[in-house]
């Protein structure tokens, strides 16, 4: 039972058992870890 629960969360992270044999399914990322695109600055030497 413990290892058909464990496939089951490789296909499905969010799927519940009852019972739960494996644990709670892990948290889920927000996507607030993303980089922020950086901003081009205006050189203050001028191009030739």
């Amino acid at each position: 039972m413990l290892d058909a629960q464990k496939i089951a969360r490789l296909f499905d992270p969010n799927i519940t058992f009852e019972p739960d044999l494996i644990g709670p399914p892990p948290p889920i990322e927000l996507e607030t870890n993303k980089k922020k695109k950086k901003k081009k600055r205006k050189s203050s030497i001028p191009s030739q």
